[in-house]
This record gives structure tokens, sequence and C-alpha cells, in this order.
């Protein structure tokens, strides 16, 4: 007789103890924070320019690929030669404050020499560097209302596709400070 008591007295207790444990946790967490975006005012543009011929693959990687807010901005297959200014227009939702565009090229691939383009640019041809050896690089540009207002450089040493991930911070005015 006493243990089934004795079992409803700790059950009752532990079930006390865990309400009063949560009340408890309840009263002393903090707020949670609001976070408020402000749209940034005017009109963003975004440019791209590499160094290198790209052209998306077989694997189903882009040319070039530019995400902003989980969108995707642009997705080129084709190819895209060098210091081919590619531009997105008219960029949406761009907030004051901190903005993360993901940057994604795929250089072009030769199975001789690591790219297309046969090497650096050399007047003889037997001096000229081998391209998988060079750095790439790629180029991003923020536009305000038609006004360069960021800048970022993405290089690799790397063959192969490469990305990253380009943080703007755009001021009240709609410039970078």
């Amino acid at each position: 007789m006493i243990r089934p008591i004795m079992a409803v007295v700790i059950a009752t207790a532990i079930i006390l103890f865990v309400w009063q444990y949560a009340a408890f946790i309840d009263r002393i967490r903090p707020e949670p924070i609001q976070i408020v975006e402000v749209e940034a005012q005017g009109r963003y543009d975004v440019r791209v320019v590499c160094t290198f011929d790209c052209q998306g693959n077989d694997f189903g990687l882009p040319a070039i690929k530019v995400q902003f807010r989980d969108r995707i901005l642009i997705e080129r297959k084709d190819l895209v030669p060098a210091s081919q200014v590619v531009t997105i227009e008219g960029v949406p939702d761009v907030k004051q404050g901190l903005n993360d565009f993901h940057v994604q090229v795929t250089p072009v691939e030769d199975a001789d020499s690591g790219t297309a383009d046969g090497g650096a640019f050399s007047l003889e041809p037997q001096k000229q560097t081998s391209a998988a050896s060079i750095a790439r690089a790629v180029r991003v540009e923020i536009l305000h209302e038609g006004h360069l207002i960021a800048s970022e450089l993405i290089w690799s040493n790397s063959s192969g596709p490469f990305g990253e991930l380009v943080k703007i911070q755009v001021e009240k005015d709609g410039h970078r400070h």
C-alpha cells in the first residue's frame, strides 16, 4: 500500500518541479530581438566581369551564377568571353545594412592546357605561361542609380569552378561607406 502512495507522491513532485522550472525559465528568458529591415531607396544593378572565358559544363555548373537573398538573379550556361560585362539590372530587395551576393563562375577547361586560352599573353608562344598556373579574377560591382558604390575582386589560383560570398554595406543614402 505504501509503494503506490510513494509512486504518486514522487510523480507529483517531479511534475511540480518541472512545471516550476519551466515557469522560472520563462521569466528570465530575454525578449527575442526583432530585426527590422529597411528597403534601400533607388535602383541597384550588379555587374560581373571575368579575366577568363567561362562556360557551363556537363555537370550542371553554370558559366556565371549570382544569387541574392536565396533568389537566383542570373544563371548563364553559354560561353561568356573574358572581359565581357554581364549586367543584372534592377536587383530587387536590397536593404539598408549588409547585403550578401553569392557569385559562382566556371572557367572553360581544356584537357591540354587547363583552359581554352592557351596561357598568359606573350609575344613569343614558347614563353607563354600555362593558364592552369595563372590566378583568375572576377570583379563584382554594385551600382546605385548607375554609380559604382561597391566593387569586390574574387581571386582563385586553382582550376575548376569557384565562387565567393560578396558582402556590401548599404547606408541610408544608398551608398557604401
